[in-house]
């Protein structure tokens, strides 16, 4: 259904996100520093 393909995309979009060296939390929650330890 389309909650199946939904969650599909989201770990698609998680996984290149970090193959890009990018963290995804930091995305979501920029205005938390709590969430700024990878770099």
């Amino acid at each position: 259904g389309a909650g199946y393909n939904l969650r599909k995309i989201l770990g698609h979009l998680a996984l290149l996100c970090a193959r890009s060296g990018i963290n995804p939390n930091r995305l979501l929650m920029t205005n938390s520093p709590n969430l700024q330890l990878s770099d």
